[in-house]
């Protein structure tokens, strides 16, 4: 698993370590993003899905109040823990941000390194990047 907040990515692993899951379960507190790099984050409570990475031009945000996450894409991810070469299941949910999250996994997709997509279409998606487009995309 990839989670951006910090407070959330403790919570998984709390919960895979309290279900008895965490041979199965590896919870990695970083960004899946379009890009490989850091960013920050903004700090939330536990469970708030509204983290998100910061813009560094329109950073005003106090640096207490963020938190420095590393981002990678989905590729870059998969070669770095040395994933098996089919992986079964990846699920997207990043509030909006999906589909750049799907272009940052254009190798394993054209590879069809990845047998099963799954990934949440909402309004929060930004206006210039199309459901139809995505789907087209990824065909």
């Amino acid at each position: 698993m990839l989670e951006l907040a910090v407070a959330n990515a403790k919570l998984l692993r709390y919960l895979a370590v309290a279900t008895n899951s965490s041979d199965l379960i590896s919870v990695h507190n970083i960004a899946a993003s379009n890009e490989s790099g850091t960013a920050h984050a903004r700090k939330v409570m536990i469970g708030w899905e509204q983290a998100g990475m910061l813009d560094p031009h329109s950073f005003r945000i106090k640096r207490k109040q963020s938190d420095l996450v590393i981002k990678l894409t989905v590729d870059d991810f998969l070669d770095r823990e040395r994933l098996p070469k089919i992986i079964d299941l990846v699920v997207v949910d990043t509030e909006g941000h999906d589909p750049y999250v799907l272009d940052g996994m254009r190798g394993a997709l054209s590879s069809k390194r990845i047998t099963l997509l799954e990934f949440e279409y909402s309004g929060k998606w930004p206006a210039e990047r199309s459901l139809g487009h995505t789907l087209t995309s990824l065909a």
